[in-house]
């Protein structure tokens, strides 16, 4: 072998050699165009440089894991002879008034009425311990709100009232 082919041959070697010290002396992380980092893309211009995120192929819909259910009460009164009869937490407006009806004619009496319906809220019945008032119910959030209301829809004839019954009927999460 000539004296130019191992020199050729050693030329070669020492490139190969040096390429891949080069390779190993570069930085483990490149960036992209722009020196954004990776997931982002250059924005900007006319001196004004910045980077922003890659919009995701399709973003993940939010889905439900499960419903509310709305709840019902309701209030039945006799006038004849005070009965009363209450029902909560049930799913239909129907349901809670007539399990009302029953609980008050329950009690023996024939004139049992519907005096409120509520759903998802609270409701308070203020009685007068005097004369002088028929007596309030008052429905609202919370049952604080319901008993500041019954007691003073009680008092406007200027009897001494007290609740007599705080009931709240709250909506059930049904989980799919």
């Amino acid at each position: 072998m000539s004296v130019y082919v191992k020199i050729a041959s050693i030329k070669i070697m020492l490139c190969m050699l040096l390429g891949a010290a080069g390779l190993w002396l570069l930085p483990d992380e490149a960036n992209a165009e722009g020196g954004c980092p990776p997931g982002h893309y250059p924005i900007g211009g006319q001196g004004v440089q910045g980077c922003a995120p890659i919009p995701a192929a399709s973003t993940p819909v939010s889905r439900p894991n499960g419903k509310w259910i709305k709840t019902w009460g309701a209030l039945v009164y006799s006038d004849s002879t005070g009965d009363t009869g209450v029902a909560t937490g049930k799913t239909s407006k129907s349901a809670a008034v007539d399990e009302a009806l029953a609980n008050c004619r329950g009690g023996g009496s024939p004139d049992c009425e519907s005096q409120v319906t509520y759903k998802n809220q609270c409701v308070a019945v203020a009685r007068p311990t005097t004369t002088g008032s028929e007596g309030a119910y008052f429905t609202g959030a919370t049952e604080d709100i319901v008993r500041q209301g019954a007691l003073a829809r009680c008092t406007r004839g200027g009897a001494i009232c007290e609740v007599k019954y705080v009931d709240c009927t709250l909506p059930i999460f049904e989980k799919f």
